[in-house]
């Protein structure tokens, strides 16, 4: 059987490859390999050996991933407030700035009306 007629056969579409969930997920492709190989989102090896994912499971994992909203990162936050990442950071940790989650690979989320408030809106 054709890889487009296996296809053809999954409910939620072809599979996804790791560069495909990556943009999905807003990462490098290499964070969805290392968390693939630590068991935290599922996949499968094709007969030639390259790792896929199933779209409904990569949605749900998206859900849990990354929050719903309009999320920035550690260096966004450093950026908007003329302050190193690593002070950025310390700030994140010390839980100084309202809002901040971690998703599900271990990455801090700050929300981006949060630093909007902490700029006077000059952020955006």
């Amino acid at each position: 059987m054709t890889t487009e007629a296996t296809a053809a056969l999954l409910p939620g579409g072809p599979p996804l490859t790791p560069g495909e969930l990556a943009v999905m997920l807003g990462i490098d492709s290499r964070t969805v390999t290392q968390l693939a190989a630590e068991g935290k989102i599922a996949s499968f090896r094709t007969p030639g050996g390259h790792r896929r994912f199933d779209r409904a499971e990569a949605e749900r994992f998206k859900a849990a991933y990354r929050p719903e909203g309009d999320w920035a990162s550690v260096a966004d936050l450093a950026a908007a407030l003329r302050v190193s990442p690593e002070t950025a950071q310390r700030w994140v940790k010390a839980g100084k700035v309202a809002g901040a989650v971690k998703d599900g690979g271990g990455q801090w989320l700050i929300p981006r009306a949060t630093i909007d408030a902490m700029t006077g809106g000059s952020a955006s």
